[in-house]
């Protein structure tokens, strides 16, 4: 993919921080840690705004009784799921990884529908953004 060259102007201070972020991550350039950050960011706000093709995890940890109402929702939603995995962290807690792609909106409905569940304890997204792709969902 071509790239093109720009100049940005740091603050002394945040500077030494990327200096010391390319080291630590064993980065070559400091190019390479500002692409990765504009794409954490940019993906963060295709989220807020809504737009966009993501692909990535929701991480579940809910009370074993919910799985019947969590598993009817996954079937409302089998076009964007593309995998999950369950472990049993107790005999009365569930750890789920749902592995999804698809529009942001969607994503955001599926979200939303799953904190809208009862015994869902804790929700954490991870998700990255699919550059130039159509929408499958």
């Amino acid at each position: 993919m071509p790239v093109t060259r720009f100049g940005v102007s740091l603050p002394q201070d945040l500077l030494k921080e990327v200096d010391a972020a390319v080291r630590e991550l064993g980065l070559r350039t400091r190019s390479k840690l500002i692409e990765r950050a504009l794409r954490v960011f940019l993906t963060e706000q295709r989220w807020q705004r809504g737009r966009g093709h993501v692909a990535g995890v929701i991480l579940l940890i809910y009370d074993h009784h919910t799985v019947e109402a969590l598993t009817k929702l996954q079937h409302d939603y089998l076009s964007l799921i593309r995998s999950t995995t369950h472990v049993h962290l107790t005999p009365n807690l569930c750890l789920e990884a749902v592995v999804v792609e698809g529009s942001v909106q969607r994503v955001r409905r599926l979200v939303n529908a799953l904190r809208g569940l009862s015994g869902i304890i804790e929700l954490r997204t991870a998700l990255v953004s699919i550059p130039s792709t159509k929408p499958r969902s």
